[in-house]
């Protein structure tokens, strides 16, 4: 008489407890504890809840990676109603105060890491600082004084994209490269912007969203090659004041929140977006950092300042109980 096992080629393995869902992917078993089958699944993204920041504040882009994240600078209501100097770190499960910038400023650019971080531009001014874990330095200004820009790259390999400047310029179109000592000047946007979200390398950069004019809020995505900027496919919600994980590049890239108070969340494969789970706080003006796969989102604005930060988590991966009905 044929058996399971001849007809199917293996047996199910039978267990005591389950396994890790991410490295059991795709597996069945009999769990032999609770007397169920078992298997492990891969669902969509998510974000989950992580630690919030000791300031609320908004307007500051942040950077770093999910583990390992930093926001300087910003505008915080409670306790200053001012710009602010201060720097927090975030180690994947709490945000830490560390040394302030030089100088207070909000609608400012971060990149970097935690260990070799910049900060740049926002009001007052166009000054820059580069910072080297323990304390903050003044660098050389950039070119073109700027706020609400979007940001891109290392310490000693940044890029500033776009902004504001008071005046008839007021949507910028020009990007300046940081190679660790000065800025230089290289290839326009196609379409001048303040307040859009970036991220990626100097060779391998991304940009979406923002103001375009005074009453018109963009769609806009653009691709950057270190020299050249080329426009591609739309995001499918045009919003202000985003943000978006800070590397690793123009291939791949997550975009979150926006004016006003999104939780919209979309993801770039290098060819199109594709909206996935929302944040669960929505808010503009908010802090970024992370991959596509492995995001991290803090601060920003609701009504008031908000401290809340969110975990993406992309793909999820769980264990399910099989049932038959």
């Amino acid at each position: 008489m044929a058996t399971y096992k001849g007809i199917q080629g293996y047996s199910v393995q039978n267990l005591s407890s389950d396994p890790t869902a991410s490295g059991a992917e795709g597996q069945l078993w009999y769990n032999s504890n609770t007397g169920k089958f078992r298997i492990a699944v891969t669902g969509a993204g998510a974000w989950a809840s992580g630690s919030a920041m000791n300031t609320g504040r908004d307007l500051s882009s942040g950077a770093g990676i999910q583990t390992a994240a930093f926001m300087a600078g910003g505008y915080a209501a409670a306790p200053t109603d001012n710009f602010v100097a201060l720097n927090e770190q975030y180690d994947g499960s709490s945000w830490s105060e560390e040394a302030d910038l030089n100088t207070a400023r909000a609608d400012l650019a971060n990149a970097g890491t935690v260990a070799a971080g910049i900060a740049f531009g926002g009001d007052p001014g166009n000054g820059t600082e580069t910072w080297n874990g323990t304390s903050w330095a003044d660098a050389n200004d950039l070119n073109s004084a700027r706020s609400y820009m979007a940001r891109a790259g290392t310490q000693t390999a940044a890029v500033c994209i776009g902004g504001y400047l008071p005046g008839p310029a007021a949507y910028v179109a020009s990007t300046e490269l940081f190679n660790g000592s000065c800025w230089s000047v290289t290839g326009d946007l196609n379409t001048g912007r303040n307040t859009p979200a970036g991220g990626g390398i100097t060779t391998s950069a991304i940009v979406a969203g923002g103001n375009s004019s005074p009453s018109v809020t963009t769609a806009d995505t653009e691709t950057f090659d270190g020299s050249t900027w080329t426009a591609v496919n739309n995001i499918n919600t045009a919003r202000r004041y985003l943000s978006g994980n800070s590397v690793p590049g123009s291939t791949v890239a997550l975009i979150f929140g926006g004016s006003p108070a999104l939780a919209v969340t979309e993801s770039w494969d290098g060819t199109s977006w594709t909206e996935v789970a929302d944040l669960a706080t929505g808010r503009n003006a908010l802090g970024g950092g992370g991959t596509n796969t492995s995001a991290l989102a803090f601060g920003g604005n609701t009504t008031t300042q908000v401290a809340a930060t969110e975990e993406w988590t992309d793909p999820v991966y769980s264990v399910k109980t099989v049932t038959v009905s």
